[in-house]
């Protein structure tokens, strides 16, 4: 058997358990007897070692899981402030644009709205 054989295995069983959150029996004792037969370790110290990867793969899960709360939250928020401040930037320029149109219409002042005052 090709050595990188059993490494695109153990790596499809951890990329699952990154997506599942758990390992499966069968793929948890694939992994022990990988661990045991490669590295020269005792069984239980490799059972030992495989829990101990899949309690932080569910670790890794839940933080996850946590931090696109997180985003989603902070989505949504960023979503309702932008929108309220195009409403407030729309009702602005209907403002301007009223106020404009009585100016070019009716020749009302609005020299009084202004900061610089222009004397003619």
């Amino acid at each position: 058997m090709p050595a990188e054989y059993p490494r695109a295995i153990v790596k499809r069983i951890v990329e699952r358990g990154l997506a599942t959150g758990e390992i499966s029996g069968e793929d948890r004792a694939y992994l022990v007897n990988v661990l045991a037969s490669r590295s020269g370790l005792a069984p239980q110290e490799a059972e030992r070692r495989v829990d101990l990867s899949a309690e932080r793969l569910r670790e890794d899960q839940a933080k996850a899981k946590e931090t696109a709360e997180t985003a989603r939250k902070t989505g949504i928020l960023l979503a309702f402030l932008s929108a309220a401040t195009m409403l407030i930037g729309a009702a602005a320029a209907w403002y301007g644009a009223t106020l404009g149109g009585r100016h070019r219409d009716e020749n009302v002042g609005v020299a009084a709205f202004s900061r610089f005052q222009l004397e003619v």
